[in-house]
C-alpha cells in the first residue's frame, strides 16, 4: 500500500464514521444478546447518539458550503410548522390521559419505595438558624 496524504478534516470523518458504526455494531450485538442493561441502561441509547452525531457529520459539509441555503430551508421549516400548527392537533383528552399515566407511575413509585418523600424532605429542610 502506498501512503496518500489525505485532508485532515476527510480522515476525521473517517474516523468518526468507524467510531460509529463500532458503536452501533455493538449496541445491536448486546440488544440482540437480550442484555437487560442494553435495554434500560445508557448503552440503549448509543444508537440515538451515533444518529446523531451522523446527521451533524451530514450538515456540515452542507452548512460550510451553502450557510444561506440552510438558513432558508430552516426558515421554510419554520414557517411550515407555524403555519400548520401540529400542537393544535393534541387533544384535552390525550394530555389528561398522559397526565394520568404520569401521576399513576409516581404514585406506583412512592408506594414501593419512600424515596421520593425522603428526598423532598431533604430539599426542603430548613438549614441554619431561622431567625436574627
Amino acid at each position: 500500500m502506498t501512503a496518500t496524504k489525505t485532508d485532515p478534516a476527510a480522515s476525521l470523518a473517517i474516523s468518526r464514521v468507524r467510531i460509529r458504526a463500532h458503536l452501533l455494531s455493538n449496541a445491536a450485538r448486546s440488544a440482540a444478546s437480550g442484555n437487560a442493561t442494553a435495554q434500560h441502561g445508557p448503552s440503549h441509547w448509543i444508537h440515538v447518539l451515533a444518529m446523531l452525531s451522523a446527521a451533524v457529520g451530514t450538515w456540515v459539509p452542507f452548512a460550510r458550503l451553502h450557510p444561506v441555503r440552510l438558513v432558508l430551508c430552516a426558515a421554510a421549516a419554520g414557517a411550515a410548522v407555524m403555519w400548520i400548527r401540529p400542537w393544535r392537533w393534541v387533544t384535552a383528552a390525550a394530555v389528561a390521559a398522559s397526565l394520568a399515566a404520569a401521576v399513576d407511575l409516581l404514585t406506583q413509585a412512592q408506594s414501593k419505595d419512600n424515596l421520593w418523600s425522603t428526598f423532598m424532605d431533604f430539599v426542603l429542610q430548613k438549614k441554619g438558624p431561622t431567625g436574627p
